[in-house]
């Protein structure tokens, strides 16, 4: 949340505090979170390689995997990192490589948010290509997207319903 409005360092010191109480307790799920979040204040900070530090292992993990939950959640929030990661790295065609990855992985698994979130950074990623007209079409799409997220989060609060936006 701390990130959400450019607080990096605070969101750093309670990453890094949730990935230390997910180690004393074994939750390989926070600790992944934690870490990834924990990356992209770094990267945020300028520090490409201690993003990169950080996300590789839990990318590496993912790959050996078995935990279906653990692959598809973490592969999308590693994918968003790497895409950020990439982009700071001055290599955009790797990063809109990403970017789409994390968009086809998030409407794979019915993730709306995250899907929003993708097909945004498509759309920032092909602006700084300088391709215009498909940036136009995509970040569209990306709006369409969330505002999808946040009628469905309005129409279930109306209705006092609890909802999971899949992010």
């Amino acid at each position: 949340c701390y990130a959400e409005i450019g607080a990096h360092e605070i969101a750093a010191f309670f990453n890094r505090k949730a990935a230390e109480i997910a180690r004393d307790f074994g939750d390989p799920e926070i600790i992944a979170n934690s870490e990834i979040n924990l990356a992209l204040n770094h990267l945020a900070a300028g520090d490409i390689d201690r993003a990169s530090g950080l996300v590789a292992p839990i990318a590496a993990d993912l790959a050996r995997s078995t935990d279906p939950w653990m692959r598809w959640r973490f592969s999308l929030h590693v994918l968003n990192a790497q895409a950020r990661i990439a982009i700071a790295s001055d290599d955009l065609d790797a990063a809109l490589g990403l970017a789409d990855a994390q968009a086809a992985g998030a409407h794979a698994h019915e993730a709306p948010k995250i899907a929003a979130r993708a097909t945004s950074l498509r759309g920032e990623l092909l602006l700084a290509m300088d391709r215009r007209a498909e940036a136009h079409d995509t970040l569209r799409a990306a709006s369409e997207l969330a505002n999808r997220c946040l009628l469905y989060t309005s129409d279930a609060a109306d209705e006092e319903d609890s909802v999971d936006l899949g992010g």
